[in-house]
């Protein structure tokens, strides 16, 4: 629906097979999701490493946090990560929202 709406949108992609089929809509920014149970920044980067050339970028999501947030965005792939760490449920429900700006903060300085 979006690319025929011609918005912006970037599918999620775990195989090469899905990159392909990204490229087909001339996608350049792909969501890597599950991530760290797909097999985290080593999988993805022999993934796209065929793929370098094109220089698509990726936004890791799944299983990431702030103690391995940092890894995925050494590399030159990758344009963002998310994660409901920064404002999980519980935070948003009880109101945590000093705790929120301060994991936000946090990543923003890795």
């Amino acid at each position: 629906a979006a690319f025929s709406a011609g918005l912006p949108f970037a599918p999620g992609v775990t195989t090469p097979s899905e990159i392909e089929a990204a490229l087909e809509y001339n996608c350049d920014l792909l969501k890597y999701f599950p991530a760290e149970s797909m097999g985290g920044i080593r999988y993805l980067k022999n993934m796209q490493a065929p793929y370098a050339h094109l220089g698509l970028k990726f936004i890791p999501l799944g299983g990431l946090n702030s103690k391995n947030a940092g890894d995925y965005l050494k590399e030159d792939c990758i344009l963002a990560v998310g994660g409901s760490w920064i404002a999980n449920a519980d935070a948003i429900r009880s109101g945590d929202w000093n705790g929120i700006e301060q994991r936000a903060a946090a990543l923003m300085k890795i």
